[in-house]
């Protein structure tokens, strides 16, 4: 089931004993989750907080550690780029020291 208020975008409805529960699980990804006061301000993610914090939660870290990946992999290309460049340009040198 989704939240009617939801959007496209909104998870399948989390299910808790009581709005308390459902409460203070909304709380503690906002303390521990900037991101998630980010998104809440937006009117769409509202709707995917209120509806399923655990799923919200779990979306931000998945993100969060796709994104440290991909720098993690793009650092690496551009240090492999600058050893490359490195040797090339040694290269040159020693071409040029061979025509002598």
């Amino acid at each position: 089931m989704k939240a009617p208020w939801g959007g496209d975008t909104a998870y399948a409805w989390e299910k808790y004993d009581s709005f308390a529960d459902r409460w203070r699980e909304i709380c503690r990804g906002l303390k521990t989750n900037g991101l998630l006061i980010h998104s809440a301000l937006r009117p769409d993610n509202v709707a995917r907080l209120t509806a399923a914090p655990k799923a919200e939660q779990k979306t931000k870290t998945d993100n969060r550690r796709l994104n440290a990946k991909r720098d993690e992999e793009s650092r690496l290309g551009r240090e492999w780029q600058n050893i490359t460049k490195k040797k090339a340009a040694a290269l040159d040198v020693v071409d040029e020291h061979m025509e002598d």
